[in-house]
């Protein structure tokens, strides 16, 4: 096959079902979307020629199973292989510097992956719904994992964050639910909103003193989350932050917290130490629910002791 231009927006290949087997011809210099939604292609041979490989242009190719991205190509655009189902490894060559949003998006099967040095961001969405994804391999360049990046990975068992990432985006490790512990490194600053939602097995997180802004729903319905050592640096703990953590017994608000925002701690109901600063200013009467059981710990003089007598909570000299 040889991409022409002409061909830039067209389907051309579109459903046909005995397509198994395709090679573009040497001299190809981008590949387009025109075996986009060919469910039978099975093995694509891409030249050395070719240097960019364009939006959706492999998309729903539900049974394309072997997959090697030559060296030459530079950029990689948005859902180009999304929903290629059978797909089970990828590695993404060091000469790639653009990768686009959502590009293996719902590659249900793909197991391991690898991304080279020459890639600074996961954009948005890559990696969302590869149930099967258990191995991610990022270069210490990444300063940036987006939106949704490994949203619904269920079989993440484990994640190493590079150390140079300064920001974690709104579901980024939404429901992945093998995810055991993980460590922020120092230099992310910022953790946004449901980063770590319902991520079932999940039970330590350690946070590095240099995050000081946490998003809503943070660690929301981590059932089993237990060890938790948050970043000295945050200003507040926000909204549902740990909200429905079944398993948590202790918590130490941060030094410089000076407000836990509604239902941060609500219907934790293991919550029983909260050990707290004279910083914090505000609680809000939504951020706990169990005041029979649920003992807070800090400074006599603190506004907390003030609140923990006018809500109906205990409170010990600490």
């Amino acid at each position: 096959v040889y991409d022409y231009p002409s061909m830039t927006y067209g389907k051309v290949f579109a459903e046909c079902d005995n397509l198994q087997s395709v090679e573009f011809e040497d001299g190809t210099r981008t590949i387009y979307r025109i075996l986009n939604s060919c469910p039978s292609v099975e093995k694509i041979i891409i030249p050395n020629s070719v240097t960019k490989i364009d939006n959706s242009a492999f998309g729903a190719c539900t049974d394309l199973k072997e997959m090697e991205i030559p060296s030459a190509i530079t950029s990689i655009g948005n859902d180009a292989f999304n929903g290629c189902s059978a797909l089970k490894e990828i590695v993404i060559p060091k000469t790639v510097t653009s990768i686009g949003t959502s590009m293996f998006s719902n590659c249900t099967s793909l197991e391991r992956a690898v991304i080279h040095d020459s890639i600074t961001v996961v954009p948005d969405s890559t990696f969302a719904n590869c149930v099967s994804l258990v191995e991610v391999s990022l270069p210490d360049t990444m300063t940036s994992i987006k939106t949704n990046a490994f949203k619904n990975c269920d079989s993440l068992i484990a994640f190493v964050i590079p150390k140079k990432v300064s920001t974690i985006g709104n579901n980024c490790f939404y429901d992945c639910d093998a995810l055991t512990s993980i460590t922020i490194p120092y230099g992310v600053t910022a953790i946004g909103s449901s980063a770590f939602y319902d991520c079932d097995a999940l039970e330590t997180v350690d946070m590095a003193n240099s995050v000081t802004s946490l998003g809503s729903s943070a660690f929301k319905h981590c059932d089993v989350l237990k060890n938790v050592k948050l970043s000295r640096n945050l200003t507040s703990i926000p909204s549902e932050a740990f909200r429905e953590c079944a398993g948590l017994e202790e918590i130490v608000i941060p030094y410089f917290a000076t407000k836990i925002e509604s239902n941060a701690f609500n219907s934790s109901p293991k919550l029983t130490k909260v050990v707290v600063h004279e910083k914090l200013a505000s609680i809000n009467t939504s951020a706990f629910s169990y005041a029979d059981r649920t003992v807070f710990y800090g400074p006599t003089s603190s506004y907390t002791n003030t609140w923990c007598t006018d809500n109906g909570y205990s409170f010990v000299e600490n």
